[in-house]
């Protein structure tokens, strides 16, 4: 019994409903968080690594008071979505469809963050009919780009990315170890490095949050986690041929160091915009600048 793993309790109240629908092919499961309201204009929403499987109160609100109904779906072997079986980035494209078909939905927004990136422009490039405005937040740039960051998050992810034989190997790990205690001490390393982010950490309602999105997540399964960062360690670029859209944005928070914008030039039409004073924890520290990106003219 001491070696057991700790049990995960739900503890959602966040008014979001957690639906499972099934892949376009029938034989997968799918799941994702629904917030409603049923009549805003959907956005599908991508969390970052291996946290973000719900939205926090602030964001979740401000994406509604702006007429927007966020949906948070759990790409595969993350969460309750089954693993893929082929190509990572294009079974989670067809995820997306597939949520987009179940739901009776006809064209959705998109908010993609971090090594999420591969999903939603696999996405883009194949359903370009069913793709609006779309945000890329902190976008995980190709391991052939040089890595800036100097933060301990970084320097794990780097170590991953050019060693893919350690991604299943870390995702096993992480699976097996995601108690509290331990996460606790992971998100003090992770996230100490930068103000906003040690300042939003305080609040033991956001760490709370975050160590139990994280337990969802990787309690299951940890093949979502190494495929996803398989796929980058395996060299992955941004696809050319995607369509404009109703426009493209990427946002970088501006604590971090800047990005190669030219790697994004792929993305017809894009801005790109930085979010003063924000760090990796911007879901929480800047819940109304996010909200205002979904909505405002990409021009």
């Amino acid at each position: 019994m001491a070696d057991a793993a700790e049990p995960m309790l739900g503890d959602d109240q966040d008014d979001g409903r957690l639906r499972i629908v099934a892949s376009l092919d029938g034989v997968r499961h799918i799941a994702l968080i629904d917030y409603g309201p049923y009549d805003g204009d959907p956005v599908l929403v991508f969390h970052g690594a291996a946290a973000g499987r719900r939205l926090p109160a602030e964001l979740r609100d401000g994406m509604i008071a702006a007429g927007l109904r966020p949906i948070v779906i759990q790409r595969p072997g993350f969460g309750l979505t089954d693993p893929a079986t082929g190509d990572y980035a294009a079974t989670g494209a067809a995820d997306m469809a597939a949520v987009i078909e179940r739901l009776r939905l006809r064209r959705v927004r998109m908010l993609a963050r971090d090594t999420g990136i591969p999903v939603a422009l696999a996405f883009a490039r194949a359903y370009p009919e069913l793709l609006g405005r779309s945000v890329l937040l902190n976008p995980h740039e190709p391991v052939s780009v040089s890595d800036s960051r100097v933060n301990f998050a970084a320097s794990v992810q780097r170590n991953l990315l050019s060693n893919p034989d350690l991604v299943a190997a870390f995702a096993e790990f992480l699976r097996r170890q995601v108690t509290t205690r331990l996460l606790d001490r992971i998100l003090d390393r992770a996230f100490s490095e930068l103000e906003p982010d040690a300042r939003a950490l305080n609040d033991p309602d956001v760490r709370t949050f975050l160590i139990r999105d994280i337990q969802a997540l990787c309690a299951r399964s940890a093949r979502g986690f190494a495929a996803e960062h398989g796929t980058y360690a395996h060299g992955w670029t941004p696809p050319l041929g995607l369509v404009e859209g109703a426009g493209w944005t990427v946002a970088i928070s501006g604590t971090l160091p800047p990005s190669r914008d030219d790697v994004w030039d792929v993305l017809p039409g894009r801005r790109v915009v930085r979010l003063a004073g924000a760090g990796l924890l911007l879901q929480f520290t800047h819940a109304q600048a996010l909200a205002a990106l979904m909505v405002a003219d990409p021009g």
